[in-house]
């Protein structure tokens, strides 16, 4: 494993992977704080009079509600899987004993990592960011609850790198690898799911209760509250513990499955 992991993490260095992802981030909140900043000098406001949300609520917002977080910390492990089926380098890269183990836990340790800094990054980014260019920023009054977050964030987060490796794996393509985390990432997969138990539920009264305990346990559920930010870490406890444990139930699932499958997989 730690063979694949080093290789892993060179190439996705040489390849650019790594800081691509972390300029996007930079750049979308130097365009976000920037269409702030133009709606304020049109309607006449000098910067230093605009506010700009505390960066715990924003980057919520934008890491889940918009699916920014799933979608960029999968990008690594579906670079590296896609990229390996593009090379058709399967073949050569599995041939020793315990290598389609490694490969696998290879790529979970690589969406771990990213999920763990990417939300970081996020609140540094609008944090920052916007008080340098001189908005007032709302600051974040409860650190205990920005930790909290964090730690969910990047739990529902490493969970998503999971299940999209384990798609990219199952889909015996470069271009199906990526679709496969495009839709789960951006959350139309778990949204079309939730919808279509919606429907179970609005249909067939009886099966009320198990089409909801169905959406309250999906992972896309459990990114849409810690999209609400302070106000998710800061409710019910029950909810904080349900949410890690559901992600970790899923992150065991898609881990298992991912193994079983590529075991037997004839490649």
């Amino acid at each position: 494993m730690l063979n694949f992991l080093r290789a892993d993490l060179y190439r996705l260095h040489h390849s650019g992977v790594t800081v691509g992802v972390l300029l996007f981030i930079v750049g979308f909140c130097l365009f976000f704080v920037g269409v702030n900043i133009v709606i304020a000098l049109s309607a006449g406001k000098p910067i230093s009079t605009v506010d700009f949300p505390n960066a715990l609520d924003v980057t919520a917002e934008i890491a889940f509600l918009s699916g920014f977080l799933p979608l960029l910390a999968s990008y690594a492990p579906t670079y590296l899987v896609a990229s390996d089926w593009k090379a058709s380098g399967f073949k050569t890269v599995l041939v020793g004993g315990g290598a389609r183990s490694g490969y696998i836990a290879s790529k979970i340790a690589v969406g771990a990592l990213f999920a763990l800094v990417l939300p970081g990054v996020m609140l540094v980014c609008f944090g920052l960011i916007p008080w340098m260019l001189g908005m007032r920023v709302e600051s974040v009054t409860n650190i205990s609850q920005l930790l909290m977050w964090w730690s969910l964030a990047s739990l529902v987060g490493f969970t998503y790198t999971v299940v999209c490796t384990l798609c990219a794996i199952l889909s015996r393509g470069e271009t199906l690898a990526w679709v496969s985390t495009m839709f789960v990432g951006l959350g139309i997969v778990g949204n079309g799911f939730m919808l279509l138990f919606g429907m179970v539920a609005a249909f067939l009264p009886p099966a009320t209760d198990l089409a909801q305990f169905a959406i309250d346990n999906m992972l896309y559920r459990q990114a849409m509250g810690l999209g609400n930010g302070t106000s998710f870490v800061a409710g019910d406890a029950g909810a904080l513990v349900h949410t890690a444990l559901v992600a970790v139930g899923w992150a065991i699932a898609a881990g298992a499955l991912g193994w079983i499958v590529f075991r037997r997989k004839t490649l």
